[in-house]
């Protein structure tokens, strides 16, 4: 396989883990949130009724108890706050291995560094991205399909945007 197409396939897988991973922990926690206010404003609302009904206010807490207790025996219900957070950190690891290869690609494109010097480099990047596949691996089996081809879409027209108007402006020079 050529340098650069490797180089180019990588580019894009990282994009689009990028992509995956903003858009599913961006949705958990607009999920979260919404659980949440539907939590608190089931208690609120108990309070008022109590007027009506003298048990509303200990339904409420009931409620709010069975909600709390089902999180921790089913967490699928809500993602913890913890998830995300190791989640975040897995986005900025792939945002900055992003853009290493993309100077990667540019050292190669512009014929700055040999081939195997950069596929030196290249592969002392793949080693570092080793430790985060778990963790990846884990978030993609969460990720819908639909999601996953969208994201890979998207960062093929991104890559395809910036690359080729990076090649137009140096052929008009």
């Amino acid at each position: 396989m050529k340098e650069s197409s490797r180089i180019w396939n990588e580019l894009v897988m990282a994009k689009h883990y990028t992509l995956c991973i903003s858009k599913y922990t961006s949705r958990q926690r607009k999920i979260n949130q919404w659980i949440d206010i539907a939590i608190v404003s089931l208690s609120v609302i108990s309070i008022p009724v109590y007027y009506l009904w003298n048990g509303a206010p200990i339904l409420g807490v009931i409620l709010t108890l069975i909600w709390k207790y089902s999180q921790s025996i089913i967490p699928f219900f809500k993602q913890c706050e913890e998830d995300l957070t190791e989640l975040d950190a897995l986005h900025t690891f792939y945002e900055s291995y992003f853009n290493r290869l993309e100077h990667f690609w540019y050292l190669h494109y512009n014929k700055k560094i040999d081939d195997d010097v950069l596929m030196s480099l290249f592969f002392r990047e793949k080693e570092s991205e080793a430790s985060k596949k778990a963790l990846l691996n884990k978030l993609q089996k969460e990720i819908k399909q639909s999601d996953s081809e969208e994201t890979q879409r998207e960062a093929e027209e991104y890559l395809n945007q910036v690359f080729k108007s990076y090649e137009a402006d140096e052929s008009t020079e």
